[in-house]
């Protein structure tokens, strides 16, 4: 990056093209965040936009307990096993979770809204950090508490079929209201399960990366509802 100060036309504006020159001697380098555009008539600098289209980055196979940022990619491994936040294991791709909510889907995936890092939850935020804020008369909001996971209000894992927007709501979390039933993860290439029979009579599973004609989500497994 290189600033390209003016010229000093007065006394006073002097300290600018100063600042400039003081700035390129240290040859800084944009960090996270910050968007430069190079054209005819120099560069333009400024804060990049959240909505703006992300690349995608592999992070290799999924894990619970990791956080994830919009345009992460993962692999859920259909031959391994998951847990949840209360060590049941996570059924792949058929059958409902422990908690109620649609089994895992095994394939690539890729994270579309944050995925909070394990403990970073509704526990910590209710019991710890909302009690803190309330000792020093402050109140916690709901796009803070959004960033939390909220167990009660969403599922964080790759599911499939995806839970359908009108399903998208808000609710209240100890009087402060919280979004319910988001998307996380969008499928790029999901698999589904299938038995297989071979001629000696031997049953077998496999998993192929495909979604099966008319597939749409099941309301009973929402997670607010």
């Amino acid at each position: 990056m290189f600033l390209r100060p003016s010229p000093p036309s007065t006394v006073s504006s002097a300290w600018g093209s100063l600042a400039g020159q003081l700035v390129n001697d240290h040859r800084p380098t944009a960090g996270n965040g910050i968007r430069i555009v190079h054209g005819p008539n120099g560069a333009v600098i400024s804060s990049a936009d959240e909505l703006e289209p992300l690349n995608f980055t592999y992070q290799g196979e999924y894990s619970f307990s990791a956080s994830y940022d919009p345009g992460d990619v993962i692999f859920v491994d259909p031959n391994k096993t998951y847990w949840d936040e209360a060590g049941n294991p996570l059924p792949v791709c058929s059958g409902s979770s422990s908690l109620g909510l649609p089994p895992l889907c095994a394939g690539l995936f890729v994270c579309v809204n944050q995925v909070p890092p394990y403990g970073y939850d509704q526990t910590m935020l209710t019991s710890s950090i909302a009690a803190a804020y309330s000792t020093q008369g402050q109140a916690i909001t709901g796009p803070f508490c959004d960033t939390f996971r909220l167990y009660d209000y969403n599922c964080y894992w790759p599911i499939m079929p995806l839970i359908p927007e009108s399903y998208q709501t808000t609710a209240s979390l100890d009087g402060v209201t919280v979004q319910a039933n988001l998307t996380y993860w969008a499928p790029l290439a999901p698999m589904m399960l299938l038995m297989t029979c071979d001629s000696t009579g031997t049953n077998g599973t496999i998993f192929v990366n495909a979604i099966a004609s008319g597939s749409v989500f099941n309301p009973a497994l929402l997670p607010y509802s």
